[in-house]
């Protein structure tokens, strides 16, 4: 499926020429770090509820789940999650 690219919001056509300026950007140390209540676990980005589509990512699956590389802390994050939950009041998912 092609894809319209839009540069300075003025569509790219085929053929034209594309300049890259290289530049430096300066950010606070703590740039789009979100408060400590808001931070994520483990748990939001993997296991079987997770927000994250790892395979339209391009990978086989969760990484947590696929593979070897985590297969020991999977049963930690799970009861991490339950408890979380179970402290927040949600309940198992």
């Amino acid at each position: 499926m092609p894809v319209d690219l839009f540069f300075a919001g003025k569509k790219y056509e085929a053929g034209n020429h594309l300049a890259f300026n290289q530049g430096v950007v300066h950010e606070s140390i703590n740039h789009e770090v979100p408060p400590a209540e808001n931070t994520l676990d483990c748990s939001d980005c993997h296991l079987e509820t997770s927000m994250m589509d790892f395979e339209t990512l391009g990978f086989a699956g969760d990484p947590m789940l696929v593979g070897e590389r985590f297969a020991g802390e999977v049963e930690d994050v799970r009861q991490s999650a339950e408890q979380d939950a179970s402290e927040s009041g949600e309940g198992p998912s």
